[in-house]
């Protein structure tokens, strides 16, 4: 049997250690089973932190496109499992607090280019709702132009990134 294939965005973020060698090992250990696939990247950026504690690092973000066999659900189940592998401890951080790294599933899309999830926990949406998403999908949009609305400037700026392939997969 042949696993349809999505294609996703994920957002990498950290301000704790050193976020460009983060980014470098979580990218590889998603690769490593060799069911997903990073297409392309973006630059990392520099951002202000805000919210959380006062005088925490500034963070370091940006975002890759992939293409996988996983589910969204599995898919956010290994960004979590990267984070922990990586030193992240998500039951007991603070809330907007400093990150060693934070993955973020931002959409997954089918191959037929209908937007199937959206970040956090609505990575698994059942067959009903997945009808309601499609519903409230703005008219013309998809995943990344929906993403770049929902997430605001910060990740609206690295969609066209992304969709020049800024940085091919090295």
């Amino acid at each position: 049997m042949v696993r349809s294939r999505i294609t996703a965005a994920i957002a990498l973020g950290a301000n704790v250690g050193e976020p460009e060698r983060s980014f470098k090992r979580a990218l590889s250990l998603l690769e490593r089973d060799g069911d997903v696939q990073i297409l392309r990247r973006s630059h990392w950026h520099g951002t202000d932190a805000v919210g959380g504690p006062a005088e925490q690092p500034d963070y370091t973000n940006g975002a890759v496109l992939v293409e996988t066999t996983l589910t969204p659900g599995a898919l956010l189940e290994r960004l979590h499992g990267i984070e922990a592998h990586l030193g992240r401890d998500r039951a007991n951080e603070e809330r907007r607090g400093p990150r060693v790294l934070d993955l973020d599933l931002l959409y997954a899309l089918d191959e037929e280019g209908a937007f199937l999830a959206e970040h956090g926990d609505e990575a698994q949406l059942g067959p009903e709702r997945q009808g309601k998403r499609r519903a409230q999908q703005p008219r013309g949009l998809r995943g990344a132009e929906v993403v770049g609305r929902a997430l605001g400037e910060a990740v609206r700026a690295l969609v066209p990134e992304l969709r020049r392939g800024v940085e091919r997969r090295e």
